[in-house]
Order: structure tokens, then sequence, then C-alpha cells
């Protein structure tokens, strides 16, 4: 735990660089991965079951993190939490983490929080290093009124969920039509890429997928092609002044470590080419559910 005047280490017992990894990968990793020559029916099987182990394994680890603990002897007072995972714990959703009601919080929601998301404000950074490159780049200069917001839905023409989703962001935020890319006929690379250049916040509903074996390889599915991680993060793509982007599509925020303990996903790349923040999933969603 780093503060602004202090460091400080939670030791988890019996874990460790070998122990927790080993069971992340063998209970979360390996059964939400495809199997060789799965069928449409088995991936849909092997989906639902990962889903229904999910509470319990999320149980388990806060558990093997002791995370009461920590709140209860590191955290008090605090309302922010910004969350560098190491290693798998990068495929984590912290924020879903159960703990036990505090009674002597001060404030209600403390004493009814079920999950680490509903006693903090959470945010993840892949690495210091991309943290510290965010906090130097600044905030966009525009007011918040005036933010100009732009969206990508539906660009396969198969996910009519998206297209709603869109549509109700749209008349939420008041985009105009000519910020909306909707469909075959506009979803294509290059619009793509236009429209992330001219707004500061940037919803995308559409298909995607992370590629494991080869990050950079990672897609954005759009109608003509693809954009890959690999782009993302060349210098032809650079957007100094987007502000949030929201990727509301499959594995956006999926990836494991190599080499080092950094970690190349498709919000990393918008990080990493001028976004001052990334909403991503980390597993494949669900239509009707993304659309929520």
């Amino acid at each position: 735990m780093v503060r602004q005047n202090q460091i400080a280490a939670h030791i988890c017992p019996g874990q460790g660089t070998k122990i927790l990894p080993a069971w992340i990968r063998e209970n979360w990793l390996f059964p939400y991965l495809a199997g060789e020559g799965e069928t449409k029916a088995d991936k849909a099987d092997r989906q639902q079951q990962w889903r229904s182990r999910m509470s319990p394994f999320l149980a388990e680890l806060a558990d093997r993190l002791e995370i009461n603990k920590l709140i209860a002897e590191h955290l008090a007072g605090i309302e922010e939490l910004i969350i560098v995972p190491h290693h798998l714990l990068h495929l984590i959703p912290f924020a879903a983490l159960p703990v036990l009601p505090s009674p002597t919080s001060d404030s209600q929601l403390g004493a009814s929080a079920k999950y680490l998301g509903d006693k903090f404000l959470i945010r993840y950074t892949p690495s210091c290093q991309i943290l510290e490159f965010c906090a130097n780049r600044g905030e966009v200069e525009t007011q918040l009124s005036a933010l100009e917001y732009g969206t990508v839905e539906d660009a396969e023409d198969n996910l009519p969920c998206a297209g709603f989703e869109g549509e109700q962001i749209a008349q939420l935020c008041g985009i105009p039509e000519s910020r909306r890319l909707k469909g075959s006929t506009q979803a294509t690379c290059d619009n793509y890429r236009r429209l992330s250049e001219q707004v500061q916040v940037l919803h995308s509903c559409h298909h995607a997928q992370s590629r494991l074996d080869n990050p950079l390889e990672s897609v954005l599915k759009l109608w003509d092609g693809s954009i890959t991680l690999g782009q993302l993060m060349t210098p032809a793509w650079r957007l100094p002044a987007l502000s949030d982007v929201f990727l509301s599509c499959c594995e956006t925020g999926l990836g494991v470590p190599a080499l080092t303990d950094d970690i190349l996903t498709l919000s990393t790349g918008f990080l990493c080419a001028g976004a001052r923040s990334a909403v991503s999933t980390l597993w494949a969603v669900d239509d009707l559910g993304a659309s929520r």
C-alpha cells in the first residue's frame, strides 16, 4: 500500500509468486479458455459453467488475499483505490471481491457494503509506468458541458442490443448523428480513427477479441476489417484530445503478462495513444447484458 507519506506491506500467508498464480490459472483462466475443436454449443456450455463458478472463486480469492483484514488494518478513511495488479491478478475484477460489512463505518454505504467496489472508488492501471504516463499527461482542457461524444455501434450488423445501447447513450448525452457510426455502412476502420480524433469521449459497442498468445493482434472488429492493438501502439495513433474511452466489447481488458509484468490489452493501447481513462471488459460479454 503506497500513500502520500507511507509505504506498507500486507503479507498473505501461504500465497506468493507461485502458489497464488497457479491457483488463479487453474481455477479462473484455464476454465475460461476455449478447448481445441470446440463447437458453438461447447462454447456456450463452457461459458455458462465458468460464470456459475465466478462467485465461489472470488469469495475464496478474497479469503486468500485477506481483504477484510487488509481493509481493517490499512484502509481506514480511504475512499479511492488505484490498483496496480501483479501477474495473473490482472485478470481479476477486484470491485467484485466480497467484503464483510463494517459495523463501525461512519457512512451508510460503508456499513452495508457487500463488495470492494461498494466501499471504494476503484481504478486500475496496467503498471506504475503507465500510471505516471497518464498522470503527467494532464486533463483535456475542455469544460465538462463542452465535451464532444461519439459512438461506434454494431459494426457487423449482428448485435441488435448494441444498437439499442448506442441509441440510449446518444439520447442521454445528446450525440448528433454525425458522430455516431452505426452498422456496416458507417463503422469502418477509417471512420473509427477519424471519430476518435474528433471527440473527447468515445463509446464502442461492437465485437472485439483478445489474443492471449499474441497480444498485439488483439482486435476491435469493424465492418471492413479490424484495428489491432499493435496499430493503437504506433505513432500513427495519437489521440491527445481523447479523455474517456468506453469499450463495451468482449475482452478489451483481458491479457496476461509475459516476460515482464506489463500487460498489453486494447484498453492499454488507448491509454498509450492518449486517452486519460478507459473502461474495459475482462471476459466475453453478453449483448443484452452489456446494453444495460
